[in-house]
């Protein structure tokens, strides 16, 4: 059986591995690798790396042995750094060494998206409010050419929307357009991709968030008719409408990601968002009361429906992920300095458990990956994928 058709993964033993970047200094062991149990979540320290300087968020490569992770440089600019991993059990190959570093092209570097070649990374400048392109060599390295896009304007609140803030970048599902978020300016930034191994991307439009919200994270749903923005400000989702061929979204929704009850006295902020493998169930995680909801999602109309709100046994939830299988889910909780690992039920989409924590200082970005040579069945034949 394939994989388009088997509706459940399940991880073999000691299966997964958890990497987890933080906010601290490159004196530090500033990204860290856990083993994690595919059967009952237990986390097992596995390796470190020291030797990048605030490395806030992590992306994998989608075919190669590397990792690569946005960071602050010692010139006040950001870079990225491309970190190898060894193809024997997955921790860092070079603990104290990255492959290759390269300017991010801006200043306070916040997320990284890359194309399914592997051949072309976006990066979300945040303090600069620039948005750049890196391209990438076979190997997985830094090549020569890149883009750089600048924007300027003010958005409408007085502290947060002074300026531009690009903060995080997708490429569309057949790779026609990638959209940035513009957090200070209440706008998606379209741009049309030539296409190829190693696109060239042009602006190609705007499409609007309503005043105040800031767009933060955004994610499409698996069959690419909708769009999930994350708004951070407002602390809502905006759902659209999202047509591949020009480029067009068109607003269905918009929902708060708080509970009613909520306390107004608390500065709330929405950060992460993520869809579940069948598609039935959408999360996001609230700063503010640290808490994960959970929205059902009708797939053929794309809107969110009930919520259920769980507190992730933790502070300031900037970042989560959730397992290949659906039934795990791993929370960053920054100003309490743990991760903490969840239970999920695949079917209802409900935090069922906190039961696994892991002490790391900071923790700012969570990202999971299999362990080489683990073992990936499908839940309903019980056959290898």
């Amino acid at each position: 059986m394939g994989e388009r058709v088997c509706s459940t993964i399940i991880w073999i033993g000691t299966s997964m591995l958890l990497y987890v970047s933080t906010s601290l200094g490159a004196e530090h062991e500033s990204i860290q690798c856990f083993s994690m149990d595919g059967g009952n979540g237990a986390l097992e320290p596995h390796s470190t790396l020291a030797v990048l300087n605030r490395p806030t968020f992590i992306i994998a490569h989608p075919t190669l042995p590397i990792i690569y992770s946005v960071a602050d440089g010692d010139d006040g600019e950001g870079v990225v750094a491309a970190l190898p991993l060894n193809r024997e059990d997955g921790g860092f190959l070079q603990p104290h060494h990255t492959l290759e570093q390269q300017p991010s092209g801006g200043q306070s570097p916040c997320h990284l998206s890359i194309n399914a070649h592997g051949s072309v990374l976006c990066v979300a400048n945040y303090g600069s409010g620039t948005f750049s392109t890196l391209e990438l060599t076979a190997q997985g390295g830094f090549a020569q050419r890149g883009q750089r896009f600048s924007f300027i304007g003010v958005g409408t609140h007085p502290i947060r929307q002074t300026g531009s803030h690009i903060h995080a970048s997708i490429f569309s599902p057949s790779e026609r357009h990638v959209l940035a978020t513009d957090l200070g300016l209440d706008r998606l930034v379209r741009f049309r991709s030539t296409g190829g191994q190693h696109p060239r991307l042009h602006i190609d439009g705007m499409i609007e968030t309503p005043d105040g919200s800031g767009p933060r994270h955004l994610r499409f749903a698996d069959d690419g008719r909708f769009l999930y923005v994350v708004l951070e400000l407002s602390n809502e989702v905006a759902v659209y409408r999202w047509h591949e061929e020009n480029g067009e979204a068109h607003l269905l929704q918009v929902i708060s990601t708080l509970p009613p009850e909520h306390d107004r006295s608390v500065q709330h902020t929405a950060s992460e968002i993520h869809i579940s493998r069948s598609g039935h169930h959408l999360w996001v995680a609230n700063r503010g009361d640290g808490s994960i909801v959970r929205y059902t999602r009708e797939r053929e109309t794309g809107l969110l429906g009930e919520a259920q709100h769980f507190l992730c046994d933790g502070r300031l939830p900037r970042h989560f992920t959730v397992d290949e299988t659906g039934r795990w889910m791993a929370i960053a909780n920054t100003d309490t300095n743990a991760v903490v690992l969840c239970s999920i039920d695949p079917q209802t989409g409900r935090i069922l458990s906190k039961g696994h924590h892991a002490a790391v200082e900071k923790p700012m970005c969570v990202l999971f990956a299999p362990k080489p040579g683990a073992t990936r069945m499908c839940a309903e034949t019980r056959t290898p994928l």
